[in-house]
């Protein structure tokens, strides 16, 4: 079980990461980034308490059963923030970060109250577990905050349409649904006894990333295959960058005393990568002309190809809608 989990936990740094790192600048990206960090500190937090119950002698899991219900309390929070980064347009980060902040006090105050005897009872034990009052408003309110989140993203599904209705319902309702799940799973574990069943919900995780994974390689979601291509391209950099640093540490050391050949090597081989990167994306195809390079020659075939104006309006707009997995597209001129 905790394999499995720890297994969860690197894809879920992994998919972040790669998420991230193609589009850093993008805020949608970074909350990714900020929700994978969150759910693998969750499920590492998970691991802790369920190694220290079963081991021999019996450490106290009540800590890490703390700290994993501290790092659930955000995950109201990062949904609300993928709900609006979605919505928004770019360059409103700042604002909707503003606006967030009461879903990040309620998150920041069910945090605290985990660490408290309210919460889960210092004597709390695997053979005789003991809930506080705290446990019980902590289940109540996190219940109703990812009810009205899973309302709300079923809302705007109904409104949305395109790319951003697939963002919608990958990233927001499934995973407010997934935490409800998991809560639910949780608490009705606690109450019923039922240990195993509350050690079933890290799978609800697992679950949602798997289903995340899945959407980002078939619908496109931050365009799976320049995630791939750009992580590639800055694998091949950073190696490019070592290899480089320790052959001219080697040559500037012949001429150079310590630690100017390692100073003078980094800016040498610094320079040297910075000079690589714009050829390196053109060699993995990530320059904004070749991504669009297919569709250009595609739109220019059926120019040349079809003699009716309207019916050539009618198959650039079909192809913009595959194009952009859109569900209508229009082209207007003047």
């Amino acid at each position: 079980m905790s394999s499995l989990i720890f297994i969860a936990l690197l894809l879920t740094l992994a998919i972040g990461a790669s998420v991230l790192w193609i589009n850093s600048r993008r805020f949608t990206n970074r909350v990714f980034a900020l929700a994978s960090l969150t759910s693998a500190a969750w499920l590492l937090f998970f691991v802790f308490a369920l190694r220290a119950g079963e081991s021999t002698p019996v450490i106290n899991p009540v800590p890490w059963l703390r700290a994993t219900s501290a790092a659930g309390a955000f995950f109201p929070w990062i949904i609300w923030l993928f709900m609006q980064a979605i919505l928004t347009a770019e360059g409103q980060a700042g604002q909707t970060l503003r606006r967030s902040w009461p879903w990040f006090l309620i998150g920041a105050v069910m945090a605290m109250l985990c660490f408290t005897e309210l919460f889960i009872p210092s004597t709390s034990t695997p053979e005789n577990p003991r809930r506080g009052a705290g446990y019980l408003i902590y289940t109540i309110v996190s219940m109703g905050l990812y009810v009205f989140l899973v309302i709300q993203s079923h809302r705007l599904l109904r409104r949305e349409q395109g790319v951003r209705r697939i963002e919608l319902q990958f990233l927001t309702f499934n995973s407010a649904l997934s935490c409800l799940l998991a809560i639910a799973i949780n608490a009705g574990g606690t109450y019923l006894n039922l240990r195993f069943l509350s050690r079933l919900s890290p799978i609800t995780i697992v679950t949602f990333y798997a289903l995340t994974a899945w959407a980002v390689t078939v619908h496109r979601i931050f365009d799976a295959r320049q995630v791939f291509l750009s992580v590639m391209e800055r694998l091949v950099l950073v190696g490019t960058l070592c290899l480089s640093i320790f052959g001219t540490w080697w040559l500037f050391g012949l001429i150079l005393p310590p630690p100017a050949d390692l100073i003078f090597s980094v800016i040498a081989s610094s320079f040297l990568v910075f000079s690589l990167e714009r050829i390196t994306r053109e060699w993995f195809r990530l320059s904004p002309e070749q991504n669009i390079a297919a569709l250009r020659q595609t739109m220019t075939e059926l120019a040349r190809s079809e003699p009716s104006p309207e019916k050539l309006v009618t198959a650039f707009e079909t192809l913009l809608r595959t194009w952009g997995q859109a569900n209508y597209a229009r082209l207007l001129f003047d």
